[in-house]
């Protein structure tokens, strides 16, 4: 499977190892990271589907770039980005976020993609698209797309460091604190990762008890999730699980 045929709001491993460890990894293991990085540099080619956004981000976090590949995919980003919107096409909340964030990633104005004389702000869309998960929580207790999407959605606002309303914050904390993130009597690991990555950053912006408690109790369930063997829920969300585990903590105890 290549790598742009992956989901992109899935945020794969391969891009969260990509950006927790690269610069950082020793001798032996940079050859695995750089193959990686090929596979990803491989996957930007039309041929194969949409531009992926999550690549474009972990590319941009790279130590090493080739950036001839990466303003390519990101004139497919924006070329795709303001297709789906003039079109209407299916453009999922967690994906507008992928897209702002990998705009962002470029030092590219979020607010300000253009392609072919067409503009739109993926921002202003985004505070739309979640708007509107809110609603659809309120009249079935689900989101349209799902709680990753929607923590995401949150992440990606408060990353920006744009407006958001109480509502996107206590919607979040209500998932947490209700158990929202168990799916089949499984937590769902990812989720709870990036719900966590979500708070913290709201609770630095905002100090408010209510997300504190929910952040603690996140982590709580994260840690849980630690095996013997180091994994935190599988292979795929240990490393978002990294990322929100507080550096204190002793993984080899769990």
């Amino acid at each position: 499977m290549t790598m742009s045929r992956l989901n992109p709001v899935s945020l794969p491993l391969l891009l969260v190892l990509t950006s927790v460890f690269c610069g950082y990894l020793p001798e032996s293991e940079r050859e695995t990271l750089n193959s990686l990085l090929r596979v990803m540099l491989q996957s930007v080619n039309p041929i194969e589907g949409p531009p992926n956004p999550s690549v474009h981000i972990a590319l941009r976090l790279a130590s090493d770039h080739h950036l001839p590949t990466e303003v390519l995919l990101l004139q497919q980003l924006k070329m795709t980005a303001v297709e789906k919107v003039k079109h209407g096409e299916n453009f999922s909340s967690g994906l507008v976020a992928l897209y702002t964030l990998a705009m962002a990633a470029s030092c590219h104005n979020p607010t300000d993609v253009s392609y072919k004389g067409e503009r739109i702000n993926l921002v202003e869309i985004l505070q739309e698209k979640l708007t509107k998960e809110i609603e659809h929580i309120g009249k079935t207790t689900f989101p349209l797309s799902n709680y990753y999407q929607v923590s995401l959605d949150v992440l990606t606002l408060c990353v920006m460091d744009a407006e958001f309303s109480q509502d996107f914050v206590q919607i979040l904390i209500d998932a947490v604190m209700n158990d929202k993130f168990t799916y089949d009597s499984e937590f769902s690991v990812d989720t709870g990762a990036v719900a966590a990555l979500a708070l913290r950053c709201v609770n630095d912006r905002i100090t408010n008890m209510h997300i504190s408690n929910a952040l603690n109790y996140i982590l709580e369930q994260i840690l849980r999730r630690i095996m013997d063997d180091g994994l935190i829920g599988n292979l795929y969300s240990t490393g978002l699980a990294m990322q929100v585990i507080p550096t204190n903590t002793n993984t080899d105890t769990h």
